[in-house]
């Protein structure tokens, strides 16, 4: 009977993944392209009925389980218009239905791989080799220097930040703003490993978590810069990753 109730929600899953996933692209189309009539709610509910039924008569050739994958856009429904962002979750999304849909991964180790990995090759073509403003120009001063940052001086990254500092690549700015795309990608990946300490360990899905932390409207502006809350993001990750194995 349980069995039975899970293979229902997985199937629905699959339409309600459809109409997020439809809804996320006739939202980009409608911004890439200056679609005004298509514009807010409208474009929105066309975009899921259409995606739903994509999603409905799918249903016999794509397996259940993947439709979680289509999910992923919908954090980027409420989080303004961000040209960058829409056509990655799309391209996401679409590339891990795939992976769902063909049984991969099929190790832990290959999910961690592509859990890290993924959202690093996304933060990476959007860092910034110029200083920031505020906080984040701070930090692209102060750790090359071991100086002290505003209260509480944050000595943690700031030692971080003077190891990424010697980097033989890019500006010292760009040094800065790549310790926080790791440190978020790093997050992503142990989040995926807490996610799969079950026996058996739930490989495919755990993914999507992960990636929704990855890719969050929250976590995202702040892998791409010199900020102290993606690896904030990582610590807590790890946290809960060693919580999940340990107690």
């Amino acid at each position: 009977m349980s069995q039975q109730r899970d293979n229902i929600i997985a199937q629905w899953a699959l339409v309600g993944g459809g109409s997020v996933w439809g809804a996320a692209l006739l939202r980009t189309l409608t911004v890439t392209l200056h679609l005004g009539p298509l514009y807010g709610w409208p474009g929105l509910a066309l975009g899921a009925m259409g995606g739903a039924l994509v999603g409905r008569l799918a249903r016999r050739i794509v397996p259940p389980v993947a439709g979680w994958a289509l999910l992923l856009p919908l954090v980027d429904l409420w989080g303004g218009d961000v040209p960058w962002r829409g056509p990655t979750l799309l391209l996401a999304s679409a590339g891990l239905l795939l992976c769902l849909g063909w049984g991969f991964p099929r190790s832990r180790r290959e999910g961690l791989l592509l859990a890290v990995l993924l959202p690093l090759a996304v933060y990476l073509p959007d860092l910034s080799p110029y200083v920031g403003r505020a906080d984040t120009f701070e930090f692209q001063v102060v750790a090359p220097r071991l100086g002290i940052a505003h209260p509480s001086g944050y000595p943690l990254y700031i030692l971080i930040g003077k190891l990424f500092s010697l980097l033989p690549l890019g500006t010292p700015a760009w040094r800065l703003n790549l310790s926080s795309a790791v440190f978020a990608s790093l997050a992503a990946g142990a989040l995926y490993l807490a996610l799969t300490e079950d026996d058996p360990p739930p490989l495919r899905l755990a993914l999507i978590p992960a990636f929704t932390l990855a890719f969050s409207p929250t976590l995202w502006p702040r892998a791409i810069e010199a900020e102290v809350y993606a690896l904030n993001a990582f610590l807590v990750a790890a946290t809960l990753w060693l919580g999940a194995r340990f107690v």
